[in-house]
């Protein structure tokens, strides 16, 4: 029974993604739908596969996961700081998706990628 569950879990589609730049971090929100059975499964079992999926998108190992709930996931990956300038290095995901970007600023841009792009955010950006 808990490898027909395993199977069900695997098979979630992502609905959107949404990536927050800002100076503690990049956070990224996957959101995706799961049914009854599914969460059910995730509550009798542990969400360790449904960890296991998200983190499959990512091509990256530098994160840290702040959320997997039943309705999203969320990842905060690091940012450097060099000389006033916060830099995001970008992360490369294996699979297309929509990406709802928000800056500071208010500044919002809506892909379809598989990449979260790479960013720099200086003092004067926060200060908006």
């Amino acid at each position: 029974m808990k490898y027909l569950a395993i199977a069900v879990i695997l098979a979630i589609a992502i609905t959107h993604v949404n990536a927050y730049y800002g100076v503690n971090g990049t956070k990224v929100e996957f959101q995706y739908s799961l049914s009854p059975f599914e969460k059910l499964t995730i509550f009798l079992f542990g969400a360790e596969d449904l960890k296991d999926r998200i983190l499959s998108l990512v091509n990256s190992t530098s994160y840290e996961i702040l959320n997997i709930g039943y309705d999203s996931a969320t990842l905060l990956f690091p940012v450097s700081y060099i000389n006033g300038t916060y830099f995001f290095e970008g992360v490369e995901l294996n699979e297309e998706m929509n990406i709802t970007l928000y800056y500071p600023g208010n500044v919002t841009l809506e892909i379809y990628s598989s990449k979260i792009p790479a960013s720099a955010i200086t003092s004067l950006e926060l200060e908006v």
